[in-house]
Formats: C-alpha cells, structure tokens, sequence
C-alpha cells in the first residue's frame, strides 16, 4: 500500500514559517517584495547559506562545528592582511592561504572528533576560542579597512545587475551540495555514518575520514562565506563579521528537518531555514522592534517548526 504523502513534514514545514514571514511583512509594507528589497535579503542570506551548506556535512554526520565563526573571522583576516602590506593583487594569494589554514582547523577538529572520540560540542568551542585568540595577537582587534574594489564588484556585481553576485553564488553551492549528496559515494557514506557509526564501519565505511572531510568541507564554506560578507558588505572588521553564525547554520539546518544527530541531509530544507532567520531579522527592522527582539523570534520559530515537525511525526 502505498503512503500518503503529508503536506507538512519535517523537510517543508519551515517554508511555511517564511511565507507566514513574507506575508505579514506584505501586508504591513507591500514595498517588502519589490525586486532591490528581495536581492537585498537574499544578499544577506547568501553568507549564512553558504556556511550552513557547510555545516550540514558535520551535522550530518551526527557532530557539529562551532568553530565556524572562529575561522571566517580568520579568514577575512589573513586574506585583507595580504592586501594591506602587498596590494591588491595579492587578494587571491591571500585567499588560497587561507583556504589552507582553513584545511588545517578542519584536519584537526575531525582528527580530535573522530580518532580521539572528543565531544564535537567541546572540541570545536574550544577551537573557536583558541582561533580567535590566535587572531587577536597576528592581527588586532582594528578593523581592516576596505576590501579591494575588484572583490566587491565581483560580489555586488555591475551598476546594472539586478541580482548581486552573492547569490549566484550560494545557488552554485547549494547545487553542488546536492549533487554530493545524492550522487556520489561519500554523501552515502556520510549518512552511514550519521544513522549508526558502528553499522556503517562494519559496511566497509572509513568512519574517522569520512568525518574529518566533513570538518574540512564545513571549514572551507566558513573561507567562502567570509569572503561572500566582507564582498558585498565592503568592509572587513573581523572581530564582528559572522558573529554568531555558527549558531544561526546550526539552526537552520535543524529548522529544515535536520537532525543534529545525524543521518538526514536536506539541502532544500536547509535553505528554508536560511530564509527563515534572514527574514527574522528583516522582519524585526521593517516593524520597527529593538533589533535584540530577533533572539526571541528566532527561539520562538525554532520551537514551532519542531512541534509542527513532531507533531507530523506522530501522525504519520
């Protein structure tokens, strides 16, 4: 017999909480959905998608990387330090040895996870903090300045472009995330081992590689999302770019059906709960509330999307 398919489930459900969003948004201001406000919030989304396309590997996996911040902020560091003492043209050098320190951060969060069987809550906490210590003695806690105008062109894009290179962007990451995990050996293997470690070693699975290239993809997204922000954000503080999203991609992969003990991948509902906590924050300005106001929102769409997503669990 074949089952019925549920209108809400837990993969869906959080699409509900952004159309509920963008609705009372409309209604209140109908200028909301005009074409520069809709590139601009997904702009803003473009950063935090890209880092929890990343996550979502960990997560996966049934870990999770809270160092995320921790290393986008450095990131942003190493490549505008390039900059500012050997010019502009010394960006993508500057980017390649930061795509390499990010390498390193995720080697070690995944070797320390995995080999050593070190809680991923603690290991990664810790990392964070030793990476923002070690960013605060290289580096200041000064901002940068400004990113060279080539990096933001080519973030913002033209004059002329109606949708900011930003998004194009996280769209080419979303697809790719998708294809691996549907298509390809290790986006398998990374199921395996999110629903039984034990089950997936005995299936012939490298459980301890298959989580530290989880680590080194959620970091390398980290380098990409730091680069996305400090684009179209055309400044590079790196004490706050990022700050707090390495929470914020957590959630929205929970938000979208995820579990944070791993063994479920959805890509589309990930990218739902991107949307969701951009518009949070949006929604906040637009109705003129203290912009701390977004925290308790964020904690209220969070415990309703689960209850809706527990709720379809138990019916079905």
């Amino acid at each position: 017999m074949v089952q019925k398919r549920k209108f809400f489930n837990q993969y869906n459900s959080v699409y509900f909480i952004v159309l509920l969003l963008g609705l009372s948004a409309f209604l209140y201001q109908p200028s909301f959905f005009k074409l520069n406000n809709i590139n601009m919030i997904l702009r803003q989304a473009s950063a935090l998608g890209i880092l929890t396309m990343g996550h979502l590997f960990v997560i996966s996996t049934g870990c999770v990387d809270l160092s995320l911040t921790a290393t986008m902020q450095l990131s942003i560091a190493i490549f505008m330090i390039f900059v500012k003492f050997y010019g502009p043209e010394w960006l993508l050098v500057g980017f390649l040895v930061s795509f390499l320190a990010a390498l390193l951060i995720g080697i070690l969060n995944g070797v320390i996870v995995s080999v050593y069987n070190v809680q991923p809550f603690l290991i990664t906490l810790f990392m964070g903090a030793i990476l923002i210590g070690i960013r605060s003695v290289a580096f200041g806690a000064t901002p940068l300045g400004v990113p060279p105008e080539s990096l933001v062109r080519f973030i913002k894009g033209g004059p002329g472009a109606i949708i900011s290179n930003a998004v194009f962007i996280l769209i080419a990451v979303v697809i790719l995330v998708y294809f691996v995990f549907e298509n390809t050996v290790y986006g398998r293997r990374v199921m395996m081992v999110g629903t039984n470690r034990i089950a997936a070693k005995f299936s012939g699975v490298n459980v301890n590689q298959t989580i530290i290239i989880a680590y080194c993809i959620s970091a390398l997204s980290a380098v990409l999302a730091g680069i996305v922000a400090t684009g179209y954000l055309g400044f590079a503080d790196q004490t706050t770019i990022g700050n707090g999203m390495e929470m914020d991609s957590m959630v929205a992969a929970v938000l979208g059906g995820n579990f944070l003990s791993g063994g479920r991948a959805s890509v589309s509902g990930a990218i739902g709960g991107v949307l969701a906590m951009t518009l949070i924050l949006n929604f906040v300005v637009l109705f003129g509330f203290d912009i701390r106001f977004q925290y308790v929102l964020k904690g209220l769409i969070f415990i309703a999307v689960v209850f809706l997503s527990s709720r379809t669990k138990k019916s079905g």
